[in-house]
């Protein structure tokens, strides 16, 4: 029997999510579409509209997803054209897909092992005042919605995801586009200034956290950027611990956070009043590199809030490219005495260069050992792109318990 490629379609259903108003929303889904209010006006007047057809199934999500972080509810409807292909609705959040797959493509629950969870034996009937407490409340729960279940059972029902097509295609796209850069010295030199913006904000937002008024510039005079800091100032650290006590409140219920919120106050503080906040101030102009690299990866992997299909690429490349200049910095300068003594003659000389300050001013070591350190920093974000992306349903359920003032 042939096999036919199914689109989907994305229905409006002119209703708005708990927690937002109407104006909001079409306020957002004007923003969202580029049109004005009266023609969000007459989508909400029409229930059931058709807003756009043809759909991948991970094209339909993305826009699905768009569209209700505005507040907005849609759904997904397959077009099935010719009926050759057999489909099957997922059991947890109702996404229709093919029945080939064994896990859903929304959700990314394995179907196999759902079904082995919530059977539940009949009780019998010689016995009716010896069932388990629970069972009547598991029958009960398998009629339950999605937005009903609880965090217990979507940690049983969730597993690892695996990497679409897209996503692969999408990381093979930013390599070649990432190669064609590299290799027309131009090119390399305008998107390098990418990578000066995001290693001076580094700068700049450790210096505020440590209680230096910061500010990120180009340096005109001997290239590449510079963050200009000012002295400490004894408010901005106490405004951080008022943050930090506002923290301990909010999430005094969830014993599990406040501890979390213990550890990283004592780790800031043994940092902030000794050298330490210093080392991580001028290490963290290439570690905020390292962390765009991976947050590009990670939205190249999984489409995560895309709206255009080219946009997957273009964060494989962005990705990529910071991450091959990185490597390929790091390893120079941790193999060549040439580039070495270049690095440290730069912005006039007198070794006023990140890794130059960190090895001799407080480590007193070698360049290289610095450089080697930074070379298998630059191996990170990858893995942890892949990572976060496999177990995403696992890490968002942690973090929805972390993030909770009053969990269960």
């Amino acid at each position: 029997m042939p096999v036919q490629n199914f689109s989907y379609m994305l229905v409006f259903d002119a209703k708005i999510q708990e927690g937002h108003t109407l104006g909001q929303v079409k306020t957002r889904l004007a923003a969202l579409f580029h049109v004005d209010e009266k023609s969000i006006d007459r989508l909400f007047q029409k229930p059931g509209t058709v807003i756009k057809k043809g759909l991948t199934q991970e094209q339909a999500i993305t826009y699905k997803h768009a569209i209700e972080n505005t507040g907005a509810s849609c759904r997904i409807v397959s077009e099935k054209p010719g009926g050759t292909k057999k489909m099957q609705i997922c059991p947890k959040c109702g996404f229709e897909q093919e029945a080939a797959r064994p896990d859903c493509l929304r959700c990314g629950i394995m179907f196999a092992r759902f079904h082995s969870q919530t059977e539940t034996p009949q009780p019998s009937r010689l016995e009716p005042r010896q069932r388990r407490k629970g069972d009547d409340e598991r029958l009960v729960g398998q009629a339950r919605s999605d937005d009903d279940m609880d965090e217990e059972e979507e940690e049983d029902y969730t597993g690892p995801l695996s990497v679409e097509r897209e996503g692969w295609w999408s990381l093979a796209g930013g390599a070649v586009i990432t190669a064609i850069v590299m290799l027309i010295p131009f090119l390399n030199y305008i998107f390098s200034y990418l990578i000066v913006l995001v290693h001076e904000l580094g700068h700049t937002v450790c210096h505020w956290l440590f209680g230096y008024p910061s500010i990120p510039a180009f340096d005109f005079v001997y290239g590449g950027g510079v963050a200009i800091h000012h002295s400490r100032q004894t408010i901005l650290l106490v405004l951080l611990y008022l943050c930090f006590g506002y923290l301990f409140y909010l999430f005094r219920r969830n014993p599990f956070t406040v501890v979390i919120l213990a550890v990283v106050a004592v780790g800031y503080s043994l940092a902030a009043f000794t050298s330490i906040h210093e080392i991580i101030s001028l290490f963290m102009g290439h570690g905020f590199e390292l962390i765009f690299a991976a947050i590009f990866l990670y939205r190249a992997i999984s489409g995560s809030a895309i709206i255009l299909a080219v946009e997957r690429p273009l964060y494989g490349f962005l990705g990529m490219f910071i991450e091959f200049r990185d490597i390929h910095f790091a390893y120079r300068l941790m193999t060549s005495r040439d580039y070495r003594a270049d690095y440290e003659a730069a912005k006039g000389g007198g070794h006023w260069m990140d890794f130059s300050r960190i090895a001799e001013e407080y480590l007193q070591v070698d360049l290289s050992v610095v450089a080697g350190f930074f070379l298998i920093c630059c191996l990170i974000p990858p893995v942890v792109a892949f990572l976060a992306y496999r177990y995403r349903t696992s890490w968002m359920l942690i973090a929805s318990k972390v993030l909770n003032p009053e969990p269960e």
